[in-house]
C-alpha cells in the first residue's frame, strides 16, 4: 500500500463524482420499460371497476376519521383509446387517511397483470396516492416486486392524469424497471 497525496484523492473524487453525474442525467433521461394506460370507472355507472367495501352502506361526505377501504380491478390497455387492446388487469386495495388532511390521499397497495409484446406477468406497486379534484397531473409509485418475465423487478412508476370525468378517468403509467442483475450499476446512478 502507498501513500495518496490529497490532490491526487481530491482529482479522483472529482472524477467519480463528475463520471457520477453524467450518468444520473442520462438515467434520467432514459425511456420507460413498459408504458400503458388503466381506465378506472366509478359508481353509480354501471360495471363500475373502483368501489368502496367498508364502512357499508358508505353515504358522501364520509366523517373525517372514518377509514374507507376500496378495491378495483380495471383493464390495462396499449393506449389511451378504450378500443385499444386490453392487455392485462390492474387490481388494487386503497385505504384514504383519517385525519382531515389525510381525507384526499390513499394508501394504495396492487398489482398489474400484464400479457404484453410476449412478456407475461405481474408487477406489484405501492404507494400514496391522491385522489378527487385534488389529484395531481403526476403522481410516483414504488415498484416492489414481480413475477414471470418481471421476476424481481423494482423500480418506480411514474402515473399520469390523461383525463377525469366524474365518474371516469385515464392514466397513463410509465414503468422503470430494475431487475437484480442491473440493479447494482442502476442504483448508482440514481
Amino acid at each position: 500500500m502507498g501513500t495518496y497525496s490529497s490532490s491526487t484523492i481530491l482529482s479522483t473524487l472529482f472524477v467519480l463524482l463528475g463520471a457520477s453525474s453524467l450518468l444520473t442525467a442520462n438515467a434520467a433521461l432514459r425511456a420507460p420499460d413498459v408504458t400503458i394506460y388503466i381506465f378506472r370507472t366509478n359508481p353509480p355507472l354501471p360495471n363500475a371497476t373502483a368501489v368502496a367495501i367498508y364502512p357499508p352502506d358508505l353515504q358522501s361526505p364520509v366523517p373525517v376519521g372514518v377509514p374507507v377501504v376500496a378495491v378495483s380491478d380495471q383493464p390495462i390497455r396499449l393506449t389511451a383509446s378504450e378500443q385499444s387492446q386490453i392487455v392485462g388487469r390492474q387490481r388494487v386495495i386503497r385505504v384514504t387517511g383519517i385525519t382531515q388532511e389525510d381525507q384526499s390521499t390513499t394508501q394504495a397497495t396492487g398489482v398489474l397483470d400484464l400479457k404484453t409484446n410476449g412478456m407475461n406477468g405481474t408487477i406489484s406497486f405501492s404507494g400514496i396516492q391522491t385522489t378527487g379534484s385534488n389529484t395531481p397531473p403526476v403522481e410516483e409509485l414504488g415498484v416492489t416486486g414481480g413475477t414471470g418475465a418481471y421476476e424481481s423487478a423494482s423500480g418506480r412508476a411514474r402515473v399520469t392524469l390523461i383525463s377525469s370525468a366524474a365518474s371516469k378517468s385515464i392514466l397513463k403509467w410509465e414503468l422503470y424497471l430494475c431487475y437484480p442483475t442491473l440493479c447494482k450499476a442502476d442504483s448508482l446512478l440514481n
